[in-house]
């Protein structure tokens, strides 16, 4: 059995910031992926839908306001992630 692995960031390059490395270790040993986008400010779309095939991961951009992430409730933010988690299953 493969790990399921999902990668939420606030903005469309994060993710190549932060953990790419290990991200790409778990690829290699057959993790399978999803990745959340909750906005783009900082990247692309195009950016992300590359990084995504290259995981041949499921992806999700959600297209919250950036720089107001702590604006939005807990109640919204936990619901994309309920939501995202019965797709995964």
């Amino acid at each position: 059995m493969s790990n399921k692995i999902l990668t939420i960031c606030a903005h469309t390059d994060d993710e190549a910031f932060g953990a790419l490395a290990t991200l790409d270790m778990h690829r290699k040993q057959g993790a399978e992926f999803y990745f959340l986008w909750f906005t783009e400010a900082r990247g692309t779309y195009e950016g992300a839908r590359r990084v995504a095939n290259y995981f041949n991961a499921e992806h999700f951009f959600i297209n919250f306001t950036d720089q107001q992430l702590d604006t939005y409730s807990l109640v919204e933010l936990i619901t994309v992630l309920c939501v995202l988690s019965k797709v995964a299953n």
